[in-house]
């Protein structure tokens, strides 16, 4: 053995890093017994981008499993087959057509795993699918299996570069079923041109998404107040809305009445600053009182 694999046999005994490689002999029980000793040792076997030949990708499944038995979690046969690529044993187990064992059956068809390729085009061809397993809540519905259109991403994969497939769902209309892959491009996207949806489901399922909203909750909240304003809406203008809650821009990317104007300085008479950027294009004095402006606004609107 020579020191570079002594090296990697140490590490896997150790449950330190699983090699990448697991042609040799001697590399597999370590594996072995390094995910036996280690709770969490060794899961990306479960679906790597190099899968592990279907020689003894068996034994490697079995101890996963038995690992996470002696830790109380009930491992998911399932998902299992998906992972592995176990066609005979999916067909024997007649399941649902359900959503999570396709999204984790066409990752590992992406790596190049032709059983998890068949598993995720049987799915795929269903005309009914069902989740049933809840990645996020961690919670299942055995008894009560909900219908859904189809794969959506909903599913805990290890996330994969945004390949072409993903790209050019920017441009055209979305399938029923998502092709697998990274969905983070469709969601900034969606986000960007106000799906709600899309920017409430990135808060869910991305952290890295999540945090800098935390921090943008009242620019969010001015926005909102400003394309209401443009739109002749001042319902949402209070004595009690805090002046750090009032927007700045009210005038693009369209402008209000001016009569709209006129109530909202009247209204918060800090709102006059903003004015003195709309006057100069409506012909009225930028430095108008409240007052004064009502009656010029009302000219104006007479004039027009």
């Amino acid at each position: 053995m020579d020191g570079r694999t002594q090296k990697q046999c140490l590490a896997a005994l150790r449950g330190e890093i699983t090699p990448a490689d697991l042609g040799s002999v001697s590399l597999r029980l370590c594996v072995l017994h390094g995910i036996r000793q280690h709770d969490g040792f060794g899961a990306e076997l479960r679906c790597s981008h190099s899968p592990p030949k279907a020689s003894y990708s068996s034994s490697l499944i079995r101890a996963l499993n038995a690992r996470d038995i002696m830790s109380n979690r009930i491992p998911d046969i399932e998902r299992a087959c998906a992972v592995a690529g176990y066609v005979g044993l999916f067909k024997k187990l007649e399941l649902l057509p359900e959503v999570s064992i396709a999204e984790e059956a066409g990752d590992c068809a992406v790596a190049g795993n032709e059983g998890s390729s068949t598993i995720y085009d049987i799915i795929i061809r269903q005309p009914l699918k069902f989740s049933v397993l809840d990645d996020y809540a961690r919670s299942s519905q055995l008894d009560n299996p909900r219908h859904v259109v189809g794969l959506n991403g909903d599913t805990a994969l290890k996330p994969e570069p945004a390949g072409d497939d993903m790209t050019r769902l920017l441009y055209s209309l979305l399938p029923a079923d998502l092709p697998i892959g990274n969905k983070n491009v469709l969601i900034l996207m969606a986000a960007y041109y106000g799906d709600l949806d899309a920017v409430v489901r990135g808060i869910y399922h991305n952290t890295m998404f999540a945090i800098p909203l935390t921090s943008t909750i009242s620019v969010i909240h001015r926005a909102i107040l400003a394309h209401f304003i443009i739109n002749n809406d001042l319902s949402r203008i209070t004595d009690t809305l805090p002046i750090d809650a009032l927007p700045y821009m009210v005038w693009y990317p369209d402008r209000a009445h001016p009569a709209t104007y006129a109530e909202l300085v009247r209204r918060r008479p800090e709102m006059n600053f903003q004015w003195g950027q709309i006057g100069p294009y409506e012909g009225l004095e930028a430095d108008a009182g409240p007052i004064d402006l009502f009656i010029e606004l009302e000219e104006v609107s007479q004039r027009s």
